[in-house]
């Protein structure tokens, strides 16, 4: 596998740093989102026994079944409030692999959702309505959330969750 990092000391939110890790591939190449607060396990067996494979490489086993969108693990799928779109599957940016055809098809994150909050909510309502599914990978990491973001604040949430429903054309009161 061929990793590629990027630091970035300006801080313009998540939803600009992964656009521009997305940007700085190659055309070819699958992209898989994180943040430094996500811990990754070694995989076992039934035994309890290591796997001598790594995590990614089941990423990427994934991303190969047929109709595949994004795929995540099992504890981190979650689904939207009210707020945007009751019930909808979400697959959180900070655990997200998205093979290079998805990309293709439905773009980059949106940068309307800057500086974060509400573009994963979005990416993954975007690739549900292209007909792709979601594959979740069954075992777990640990999102320990200790980074404080600027912009987990509710003003931006509320903002977030406004654009998306204008964007989407969805009822305001539903």
């Amino acid at each position: 596998l061929k990793i590629n990092h990027i630091f970035e000391d300006k801080k313009e939110g998540t939803t600009k740093a992964y656009n521009k890790g997305i940007r700085s591939t190659q055309e070819d190449e699958d992209i898989f989102l994180t943040q430094n607060d996500v811990r990754f396990p070694k995989l076992v067996d039934k035994d309890g026994l290591e796997i001598d494979t790594c995590w990614l490489t089941e990423f990427v086993k994934m991303s190969k079944f047929k109709h595949c969108g994004l795929v995540t693990v099992q504890n981190l799928i979650g689904k939207s409030g009210p707020t945007y779109q009751d019930g909808c599957p979400i697959v959180g940016t900070f655990c997200m692999y998205i093979p290079r055809h998805t990309i293709n098809m439905i773009g980059i994150l949106d940068e309307g959702f800057t500086p974060g909050q509400g573009d994963d909510i979005d990416y993954t309502f975007r690739v549900l309505k292209m007909g792709l599914r979601i594959q979740i990978l069954r075992f777990d990491v640990v999102h320990h959330r200790q980074t404080i973001h600027e912009y987990d604040q509710e003003d931006i949430k509320l903002r977030n969750a406004k654009y998306f429903k204008t964007k989407w054309w969805l009822d305001a009161e539903s």
